[in-house]
């Protein structure tokens, strides 16, 4: 689901002179342990690469990342949906310990937790609109997954998959900025 450039800016607009925080979402309490969630202090390390790298991968390294959709039951009807950016430790891999390319990887990490912000903010605008069914939060959810999708692969093409370390600053630097502007939208 894309928003035009005007709604971005008017939402932006919006939630920056009213000085309101419109949605909290707390992270569920029990994660499985293959997965990292993401968060603003803990970083990856190399370790969390469990997955064996085969010989004749010509990747450095590969991070398993991507979004979640958890549903919450109320008494026993759908309440809402967590929007949950992961790292799989399981199927992550590496063959290279090098700081840059751990960094890269970092980033794609950040990707996902920037699109789930991205979700997190459309789905309260559409609350100011309705109550939300689960198909709601499904289509939203659908429709930015693809965007995410697409944003990783630019990412890794403009950066050779961090090789081209300037475009990796300049990739850097406008995550950071759009993290920054939906920040209202962590949950960490």
């Amino acid at each position: 689901m894309k928003i035009s450039l005007f709604k971005k800016c008017t939402t932006f607009l919006f939630l920056l002179l009213t000085k309101t925080v419109l949605y909290s979402q707390s992270k569920p309490e029990k994660v499985d342990e293959r997965f990292i969630v993401w968060s603003n202090t803990e970083l990856l390390t190399w370790n969390d690469f469990k997955r064996k790298s085969p010989k004749h991968n010509e990747k450095r390294a590969l991070s398993h990342v991507g979004l979640k959709l958890i549903p919450v039951y109320s008494n026993n009807k759908f309440h809402k949906f967590y929007v949950i950016p992961f790292f799989d430790k399981t199927n992550s891999t590496t063959s290279v310990y090098n700081s840059n390319v751990l960094e890269h990887e970092q980033y794609h990490f950040h990707i996902a937790e920037l699109f789930a912000r991205k979700i997190r903010l459309q789905i309260t605008l559409l609350k100011l609109k309705k109550k939300l069914t689960s198909k709601d939060y499904t289509n939203v959810f659908i429709g930015y997954n693809t965007d995410f999708n697409n944003y990783q692969i630019k990412y890794d093409n403009e950066t050779n998959h961090g090789m081209r370390l300037g475009e990796q600053k300049l990739w850097q630097k406008k995550i950071a900025l759009e993290l920054e502007l939906t920040k209202l939208y962590r949950t960490q």
